[in-house]
């Protein structure tokens, strides 16, 4: 799935508007943002920065990003190493996602408070 995902995006092309006028660039290497760094996400971003890609890694816990900062990850999905080898930056700070060309959401699906479809609560 990375393989196919890393494809894509080498071939991303942006279309930007300029009063009104869009043209067309083309990417080689696209900021890449991931939103969500638990299980899913911090793996997807070290994909991405292995292979070269900018990478930013957005989580809204100040204890993730501090931990993934120093080098530790409580998912036990990366190694510290791991960590180590790629530029990843890492933020809670939604501003720093101004900086990404690409978006991809690695979030949890919401808790399901119905039991059943027909049910409400």
């Amino acid at each position: 799935m990375t393989d196919y995902i890393l494809k894509k995006v080498s071939q991303f092309t942006l279309l930007r508007s300029r009063r009104g006028v869009y043209t067309v660039h083309t990417l080689n290497r696209p900021t890449i943002a991931i939103i969500g760094l638990g299980y899913v996400g911090l793996p997807l971003a070290h994909a991405f920065a292995k292979h070269g890609y900018p990478t930013i890694g957005y989580d809204i816990s100040h204890k993730r990003i501090e931990t993934l900062k120093a080098g530790e990850d409580w998912t036990h999905e990366l190694t510290p190493e791991q960590l180590r080898e790629v530029p990843i930056r890492f933020d809670v700070d939604p501003a720093i996602l101004k900086d990404a060309d690409i978006f991809i959401v690695a979030l949890p699906p919401p808790s399901m408070k119905r039991t059943t479809l027909t049910s409400r609560s």
